[in-house]
Formats: C-alpha cells, structure tokens, sequence
C-alpha cells in the first residue's frame, strides 16, 4: 500500500477484520522498505584522491586499502573511484 492516509474502520468500512489485518501488513512492509532506504544511502562515489582530502586522510593509506579491498572501490580508466561512505567507515575504525 502506497498511500499515507490512514487505515481505519472508517475509511475501509467494507473490509473484514483479517482483510484489514492484511492491508496493515503490506502497509508496514512498504514502510519498513523506505526506512530501509532511508538507513542505506546510495553510494557517493567520488575520486579517491578527493575523498581522501575531504576527510583528511593521507591518499597513499586510502589507495592501499582500495587495491586490497578493504574500502569500496574501483578503477576508472587511470584512477580510482571510492565510496565516501566507505571510506569513511573504514577511517572511523581506524588510524591514518
């Protein structure tokens, strides 16, 4: 259920308790999605050298970690791409 009026006796008269119990189900599903959205954003992917520099870390530390693995990344032609949600979940655990 896509609508965020509310689902109520009055506004689904000629629904039986179980067909109500239903529609409130798919309704919670539908929202629990969105939040899930909402927790996850989309990744911000940006340069690494970039990255680096907006968060203040050292590119040399934050391009190691990218060739192992260890943050989201990728190669673009000649440089690397990262995702600054990545990167900066990784810094928080750990030291430059």
């Amino acid at each position: 259920m896509t609508s965020n009026s509310p689902i109520t006796a009055e506004t689904t008269p000629s629904l039986t308790d179980s067909e109500t119990i239903s529609s409130l189900r798919r309704a919670n599903e539908d929202l629990r999605a969105q939040l899930a959205e909402l927790k996850n954003p989309a990744p911000r992917w940006m340069p690494l050298k970039a990255a680096a520099g907006e968060i203040g870390l050292d590119y040399e530390w934050a391009r190691k970690r990218a060739v192992a693995g260890h943050i989201e990344a990728r190669r673009e032609g000649g440089r690397w791409l990262v995702n600054l949600t990545s990167l900066r979940q990784r810094f928080s655990r750990s030291p430059k």
